[in-house]
């Protein structure tokens, strides 16, 4: 007995399928999903009611997470873990608030402008960035060092 070829699969490629997605009342998540490269049809997500975790997605080709740029409110943390191909937050622009933020293991992020808006809001406490190219202090945010000099 045959399987088929996941390689080929577009429902392992991209989410064409949630097309429209407007509001995620708890928690959303994608994680490990290893030939994921295409998040473009969730542009229509505006608010998440728990936390936002965006994870360990090796191919993503979503370089400044512009897929997210209607995403305005989460009610709980801000999670951005393991995402090779990021550089840039600008996606995240209309974000006004979240309650913790994670950010790890982003080897090529030196962008965080996307998230300026987040930072009034938000205890330096609860500001957790490292071991990304460029790992901004939350002192940094409030000085408005934004992108790696």
């Amino acid at each position: 007995m045959s399987t088929p070829d996941q390689k080929n699969s577009p429902a392992q490629d991209n989410l064409n399928n949630v097309k429209s997605l407007t509001e995620v009342g708890g928690v959303f998540v994608l994680s490990s999903l290893p030939l994921l490269r295409d998040i473009s049809s969730l542009k229509t997500l505006k608010q998440v009611g728990d936390s936002f975790m965006v994870q360990y997605l090796d191919q993503l080709t979503d370089q400044t997470l512009a897929s997210f740029s209607s995403l305005r409110s989460v009610g709980g943390d801000l999670s951005l873990i393991s995402l090779p191909n990021l550089v840039s937050l600008n996606g995240l622009s209309l974000l006004t608030g979240v309650q913790r933020v994670f950010i790890y293991d982003n080897q090529q992020l030196t962008n965080y402008t996307g998230l300026k808006n987040v930072i009034p809001t938000l205890p330096g406490a609860n500001w957790q960035v490292s071991n990304n190219k460029y790992d901004p202090t939350y002192q940094d945010m409030i000085a408005g060092k934004y992108v790696a000099p």
